[in-house]
C-alpha cells in the first residue's frame, strides 16, 4: 500500500525538493496529503493543498516529512503535543540517499536494525541514513582482538555490566576518553569526556538494542582476523579489509584503499568516509537489510 505523507515546511527546504517529491508522487512512491507550515495564508502550494497545523491529525498520515534543517527534533515534538506519533516525524532529506526508494527507506527503518561495528561506523551510517540509534555501539571502538572476543559470545557479553577500568587520550579528538569493560572486553569510548555521559548513552541505547535484527561490521587489516570473523555464525556482516580476499564476509576496499594510503589517509577513515557518503562503495539498503555485497564501483 502507498505510504501517504504530510510535508512540514513551505521554504528554500521544499522548493529544493520540489522535483522529488514530484517524482515521488507520478511515480507512485508516495502519495503527498498537503503541506503544513506557520504560514497558514495559503490555500495549495504546488498543487498540494495546505493543511493549518492544529488540523493534521484530522489528517491520518503514514509519515511526516520535515523540510526545514535545523528544527527537526522541535517539530517532532510540536506534532507530538498536536496528538500524532513520534515515530511518524521524518527528515525530507531521507528522499537524497542515494539508491533507496522511499519504501526501501521505510522498511529499513521500521526494521529497527542494530548495528554492532568496531568502530564509528555504526555511528556515522545512523547519521547519514537518518535512523534513530539503536545500538550502543556508537562513539567508540574496539581492536581486532576486543571486538572478536565480544562476538565469540555476544549473547552473554551484552547483558554484562559496564565496568570503568581507566583513561586513555585520543589524540584525533584531544581529548581523554574513558575504556569500559563488559566482562573483561575492552570498550574504547573515544568520543566522550566525560565518564558519566558515556555511561549513561551506553545504557539508554542499550535499551533499543533489537536482537531480531543485528548487523555485524568489522574492518581490518589482518587476514587472521577477517578469518576469524567469517567463521562466526551471523546472519548479517560484513568485512572491511584493505586487501583481497575470497570470504564470503568481506568487502575489499579498493580503490579508496589504494588512493588514499598514497595520500597517508589511516584506514579507519576510510571507512567511515565510505559510511558518510564521502566515498561510494557500496549499495547500503542491500548490506544493512540483506547482508547482501553490492558494490557501487568497479576497478
Amino acid at each position: 500500500m502507498m505510504n501517504k505523507i504530510i510535508l512540514w515546511g513551505t521554504g528554500r527546504v521544499f522548493s529544493a525538493h520540489l522535483r522529488r517529491i514530484q517524482y515521488g508522487c507520478r511515480y507512485g512512491e508516495f502519495e503527498v496529503l498537503g503541506v503544513t507550515s506557520n504560514d497558514d495564508w495559503y490555500q495549495e502550494l504546488d498543487g498540494f493543498p495546505f493543511i493549518p497545523k492544529a488540523e493534521l491529525v484530522k489528517h491520518p498520515c503514514d509519515y511526516i516529512l520535515v523540510a526545514n534543517r535545523g528544527h527537526l527534533d522541535e517539530i517532532r515534538e510540536e506534532y507530538v503535543a498536536l496528538g500524532g506519533e513520534r515515530a511518524k516525524v521524518l527528515s525530507i532529506d531521507v528522499l537524497d540517499i542515494p539508491r533507496f526508494t522511499f519504501d526501501q527507506y521505510i522498511e529499513l527503518y521500521r526494521s529497527k536494525i542494530s548495528i554492532i561495528s568496531n568502530n564509528c561506523w555504526g555511528g556515522v551510517t545512523y547519521h547519514a541514513l537518518h535512523l534513530p540509534f539503536e545500538s550502543p555501539f556508537i562513539n567508540m571502538f574496539e581492536t581486532d582482538e576486543e571486538y572478536l572476543e565480544l562476538l565469540r559470545d555476544f549473547e552473554y557479553k551484552i547483558r554484562c555490566p559496564l565496568e570503568y577500568v581507566k583513561d586513555e587520550y585520543n589524540e584525533v579528538e584531544k581529548i581523554t576518553y574513558p575504556v569500559f569493560s563488559l566482562d573483561g572486553t575492552l570498550l574504547h569510548m573515544n568520543h566522550y569526556p566525560d565518564r558519566k555521559q558515556a555511561e549513561r548513552k551506553w545504557k539508554e541505547r542499550l535499551q533499543r538494542l533489537n536482537p531480531e535484527n543485528l548487523f555485524f561490521m568489522m574492518y581490518t587489516e589482518s587476514k587472521d582476523a577477517a578469518k576469524e570473523f567469517e567463521r562466526l555464525p551471523y546472519e548479517k556482516k560484513v568485512c572491511f579489509t584493505s586487501f583481497p580476499s575470497s570470504l564470503p564476509s568481506a568487502m575489499y576496499v579498493r580503490p579508496w584503499r589504494a588512493c588514499n594510503k598514497a595520500k597517508g589517509t589511516p584506514f579507519w577513515d576510510t571507512i567511515l568516509g565510505m559510511a558518510d557518503g564521502r566515498y561510494p562503495f557500496y549499495d547500503a539498503y542491500e548490506l544493512l537489510m540483506h547482508g547482501a555485497k553490492v558494490y557501487r564501483v568497479r576497478s
